[in-house]
């Protein structure tokens, strides 16, 4: 088997591109973590749960390159202080409990 084939037991899969929620929001919570939480941080936190990632790995995932299985939705989640389902939600900033609120322009100001 060549560099370039997939195994034939291997699922192979489509672009993940836009379907991967998870990825984009590990890298949302992570970077309005105050302090913010590095990929270093996050390698070390997953390995004191068990999961080996390298940096470039949670990248792939965060930039939709790469699925997140089961187990290490679970340790992301833990790692980050957040529950599993809030990796799966689709957040929009204002609505998001771990990003800034910004005021809707839409609101009375009370003037």
């Amino acid at each position: 088997m060549s560099m370039g084939e997939i195994h034939p037991k291997m699922k192979r899969t489509a672009n993940i591109a836009g379907r991967n929620i998870v990825g984009h929001n590990v890298r949302r919570i992570r970077m309005n973590r105050i302090p913010k939480v590095t990929l270093e941080d996050m390698v070390a936190r997953l390995a004191l749960r068990g999961v080996q990632l390298d940096r470039s790995a949670i990248g792939r995932i965060e930039n939709n390159d790469r699925y997140v299985l089961d187990y290490e939705a679970v340790a992301l989640a833990d790692a980050l202080g957040v529950e599993v389902a809030d990796l799966f939600r689709k957040f929009e900033c204002s609505e998001s409990r771990f990003f800034k609120r910004t005021r809707n322009p839409k609101q009375k100001t009370g003037n």
